[in-house]
């Protein structure tokens, strides 16, 4: 399994990191994106089988930046799970956050949450 990290905080990134390691075990490659315009480059020759954005980067909108990686036909099924300090949920009528996300995970991310997202996909893929 191929996994994009698209984060800016080196501490959130280890934190992604060592849990996906933990509930991936074997068989995971991660990829890291510090900005929206790296992983917009990296998408665009690239394949993932899920991508995790932080909505608030640095230079580009994460939620923007979910919706330029749809708009790439090897990505338009590839689950996007945004991320994001704040508590607040998106507006389910902002339109980038409905088009271009599949799902939304406060921070930190945590063990459960990465499982609960595994099986989400695993699940989707077998239906």
């Amino acid at each position: 399994m191929k996994i994009l990290i698209i984060e800016d905080d080196p501490i959130a990134i280890k934190i992604a990191e060592l849990i996906i390691k933990r509930v991936m075990l074997d068989g995971v490659a991660t990829k890291i994106a510090h900005t929206g315009e790296t992983a917009l480059d990296l998408c665009k020759d690239s394949t993932f089988d899920l991508i995790l954005v932080d909505i608030g980067l640095p230079d580009i909108d994460g939620f923007k930046v979910a919706s330029e990686i749809r708009s790439f036909c090897h990505h338009k099924l590839t689950p996007i799970y945004a991320l994001s300090a704040h508590v607040r949920y998106p507006d389910s009528n902002d339109a980038d956050f409905v088009s271009a996300t599949t799902g939304f995970i406060t921070k930190p991310l945590s063990y459960e949450k990465f499982q609960g997202i595994i099986s989400q996909i695993s699940s989707s893929t077998i239906a």
